[in-house]
């Protein structure tokens, strides 16, 4: 405990001597601003106004069981506090996993008339409902005054449930503080089952380079902390029960070499002393770091690494380590001429991972790794990539020679993880050809080789011009399936050929899966447009229309299943102009649910100093009743800035969304400073919230 206290107390003091300041206006400012305006807060949950109540502002999302209101002190400054009441019927339907059924919170908030003043009183009173019954109920206050030259703080917590032993623990801080130079807590903490402590602190500031403290608690301890600027150096000396403990930190800097001592007296625990250092030289550097207790090694690291002058990528680094953690080195060498790279961990003793990357005399990658233990190899493997072509293909090949002894403890590790083919010695082959002539002809393949090098395949893919064939094992499909933790279980391969005609006239799959033995779609084309059927195993399953007269601008798609489901989409278009057009769509669907859609579509790119998008969505389902959704974006230049402008309404009777909301945000980009602004503002019921920030007047809410 005392050599925690010393820490803590170093860093305190630490803080105070560089003039630090404990404030906590910032986190009253923020209840308060959500207090001063909640409608920002409504409008990101989707909540609606109540237009009728007895409170200045009142606030509901029925679905979730959330309500909000709050009546101000002075309804024309509102910054200076009021009433609120924040309430949830279910809050398990918020946060998933509580143990909180109901949950009410009352808030009173005092500002006085300067909120800027840093001076409040706050009192929140909470009532909670747990799921599995009982109740608890409590009071959290937050209050700061002035006491003559002093700012006085009061912050406590307190449950009401005195008879209940397992009531969440009693908490009160009181402070004292000029914001000059003296600085008072006051911490008491009561958990009702035998823990009450009563904790004091003092900081006083004598000048800037000294902090005189005073810590009373289950000991009293007094320390001075003294800053050396002309030395970079801090030495705090502490007090305790008649001991004096000497205690300092030391830091040297220039362009090359830096250095940090850090030595803490801890009394009957034990004197501990941490360094750090880094050495820059012309053709190598040095870097350490140590800590240590009593002058026994807890960790202890050096690390050298030698640069090439003459290539600046060409090193090689060395580390050592000691303590309690065990004994040995690591090594990284690179060599950017010879494309070599190698890492080596070597512990004393423990697992050794050697890993090796090289090129070879045609520049093809070889990666070797080994791990091993007392000259056992739990692990051992290569991987390596060569090009390969022929007179009229071009690829590479691939291997991957793996072997893992059983029952070690890189075993275990990869059958934790279900790693593909992680169980047992492999070597495993990926080739890639592609036609030289034609870049559409591809072939890959997955091989797996047994231990006389022979091999068979567990993947194949064939393409040419208008033909694919695929084939995968079912070792290779079990596999995939444990690595992805798929429960499925595959009894047979899967074998897959396709083909079709040059026009797509015809499209054939054939499979091995008895309910895909034959899929087939044909296509025919005719004056007034073109007619879709697919067939599985000879059974028609679909058949689409596309009608419309060669050159119109009226096309009419029509998709009916031979189950009963029926959808038309008619598309109709203003021009043939690209950068300016209007487009109409009209979806109809009878079976099985009627869905019915039309879709409107502008757009104007032709003019230099102004541009638009335009759509609008409106329609009806059963699921979401009458519908409309609008947008528009605009684009234009002024002689003296640029705007963008964006809007947006919205309708969905029976979703979540919030019905009649309206959104609209303005970016202006001045030739002058004090021209640029952006305003975003969203319209409920009516009722206009917003924000705006300008380059001169900075953040503001509207």
């Amino acid at each position: 405990m005392r050599s925690s206290l010393l820490c803590c107390l170093m860093a305190l003091a630490i803080g105070a001597s560089q003039g630090s300041v404990m404030r906590s206006d910032a986190m009253m400012e923020k209840l308060q601003n959500l207090m001063s305006n909640p409608d920002a807060l409504a409008s990101s949950l989707g909540m609606e106004r109540v237009k009728r109540s007895n409170w200045d502002k009142e606030f509901n999302l029925e679905k979730l069981g959330f309500n909000f209101k709050v009546k101000y002190l002075d309804p024309a400054n509102r910054l200076k506090g009021g009433v609120a009441e924040v309430a949830f019927k279910d809050l398990s339907r918020v946060m998933k996993g509580a143990p909180v059924k109901t949950l009410k919170l009352v808030i009173n908030a005092d500002t006085g008339d300067v909120f800027a003043d840093g001076l409040f009183s706050f009192k929140i009173d909470y009532t909670v409902g747990f799921l599995f019954g009982g109740k608890d109920s409590g009071s959290i206050t937050l209050e700061r005054q002035t006491n003559f030259h002093l700012i006085d703080g009061k912050y406590m917590f307190r449950s009401n449930s005195s008879g209940n032993a397992d009531r969440p623990p009693t908490f009160s801080l009181t402070t004292k503080t000029d914001h000059k130079s003296m600085l008072n807590f006051m911490i008491h903490f009561d958990n009702h089952k035998g823990t009450n402590k009563l904790y004091t602190l003092t900081l006083v500031k004598i000048d800037h380079q000294t902090v005189r403290g005073e810590f009373v608690g289950d000991q009293k301890i007094n320390f001075v902390c003294t800053l050396n600027q002309a030395e970079s150096k801090v030495d705090v000396v502490a007090n305790v029960d008649g001991k004096e403990y000497k205690s300092y930190i030391d830091v040297d800097l220039d362009d090359d070499n830096a250095a940090v001592k850090v030595f803490i007296d801890l009394g009957t625990a034990g004197k501990f002393d941490f360094q750090a250092y880094s050495k820059m030289m012309s053709q190598s550097h040095e870097a350490g770091i140590s800590f240590s207790l009593n002058n026994k090694d807890i960790f202890t690291s050096k690390l050298k690494g030698v640069l090439n002058p003459h290539l600046k990528y060409d090193t090689l680094y060395e580390g050592r380590y000691s303590g309690m953690f065990g004994e040995g080195k690591v090594r990284l060498q690179y060599d950017s001429n010879k494309m070599f790279f190698k890492f080596q961990y070597l512990p004393k003793t423990g697992i050794i991972l050697d890993l090796k990357a090289d090129m070879t005399e045609n520049h093809y990658p070889i990666i070797s790794f080994t791990v091993m233990e007392n000259e056992v190899k739990y692990l051992d493997g290569n991987f390596s990539v060569g090009l390969a072509y022929t007179d009229t293909t071009v690829g590479y090949n691939a291997l991957l020679d793996w072997q893992i002894k059983d029952k070690s403890p890189v075993y275990k590790c990869f059958y934790n993880i279900n790693c593909l083919h992680c169980l047992s010695s492999f070597k495993l082959g990926f080739n890639l050809a592609f036609d030289q002539m034609d870049a559409g002809k591809i072939q890959f393949d997955i091989l797996t080789y047994k231990p006389d090098n022979s091999s068979n395949k567990e993947v194949h893919i064939k393409k040419s011009n208008q033909r694919v064939s695929v084939v995968l094992s079912k070792h290779f499909l079990t596999e995939m399936a444990l690595t992805f933790n798929l429960k499925h279980k595959f009894a047979k391969g899967f074998v897959m050929d396709a083909e079709w005609l040059s026009d797509l006239s015809l499209f054939k799959v054939t499979t091995n899966i008895d309910q895909f033995e034959n899929v087939k779609t044909i296509t025919e084309v005719n004056n007034n447009g073109k007619v879709v059927t697919s067939s599985v195993n000879d059974k028609e399953q679909f058949k689409y229309t596309q009608s419309g007269q060669s050159g119109s601008r009226n096309i009419k798609h029509t998709l009916e299943f031979t189950d009963g489901p029926k959808y038309e989409l008619v598309s109709t278009w203003e021009s043939e102009n690209y950068y300016k057009n209007k487009v109409k769509m009209l979806l109809n669907s009878m079976a099985p649910k009627k869905i019915k859609g039309d879709v409107e579509v502008e757009w104007d790119m032709t003019q230099i100093f102004q541009k638009s998008v335009a759509f609008s969505v409106q329609g009806e389902s059963d699921s979401t009743g009458k519908f409309q959704l609008d947008r528009s974006y605009s684009y234009r230049i002024t002689g003296a800035s640029q705007i963008i402008e964006a809007k947006g309404s919205n309708r969905f009777p029976n979703s979540l969304l919030m019905n009649d909301l309206q959104t609209e945000l303005i970016c202006k980009i001045g030739n002058v400073d004090n021209l640029s602004k952006v305003t975003s503002y969203v319209t409920i019921s009516g009722e206009k919230i917003g924000w705006e920030w300008g380059y001169v007047d900075g953040f503001k809410l509207l």
